[in-house]
């Protein structure tokens, strides 16, 4: 039984995350999310108290299914922690640019609604390894703001991309200007 639970706590999840790709959180409504699942809207209101939590809890599943897959392919590919580092930045914002409602809408709630995500926290949990290789003898809290200091950026320049335009001659949406990006935070740190 609790397995089919999960399972269909998971569907209804994902049918989330498949209605943000096309649409704005606003325009999605339980009855959508239900028809999208193929689950009645009471089975919903069961496993979610609030469609607030349901949109929360769909994103942070997606980002921490995600994450994780991620770091176990980088992982395997037998590369230096410099450049595990690099791969996995540079696949963190290409998938906040490919997921640009979800990654919006999540972001937006973290800075609103300040909350320990455990989907931020699996991903320092792989970059601070990482960079603990290439930063030997730093302080845990030090190697903390190191990484704050390449993944927040990131998130604002994602966020206010029509400024980056303007500053800095770089757009965000494009990939070649986002790894010149990663690239050059990822040095001001570790090289």
């Amino acid at each position: 039984m609790y397995q089919k639970s999960t399972l269909t706590k998971n569907n209804i999840m994902l049918a989330v995350v498949n209605l943000l790709q096309d649409r704005e959180v606003e325009q999605i409504s339980i009855v959508d999310i239900a028809k999208e699942a193929n689950v009645a809207v009471g089975l919903i209101n069961y496993h979610f108290k609030s469609k607030e939590e349901l949109f929360r809890l769909a994103v942070e599943y997606y980002i921490r299914k995600t994450i994780t897959e991620e770091s176990r392919n980088v992982t395997s590919l037998g590369l230096t922690p410099r450049e595990q580092l690099a791969i996995s930045i540079k696949g963190y914002a290409d998938f906040i640019e490919r997921h640009k409602r979800l990654s919006r809408y999540y972001l937006l709630y973290l800075l609103e609604n300040v909350i320990d995500a455990e989907s931020s926290n699996l991903g320092y949990d792989y970059y601070i390894p990482l960079l603990k290789e290439l930063k030997k003898g730093c302080a845990e809290e030090d190697l903390v703001l190191y990484i704050c200091q390449i993944i927040h950026p990131i998130q604002m320049m994602f966020l206010r991309n029509d400024i980056m335009k303007k500053a800095v001659k770089l757009d965000f949406s494009c990939k070649k200007d986002r790894d010149v990006i990663i690239e050059k935070l990822i040095s001001n740190i570790v090289d």
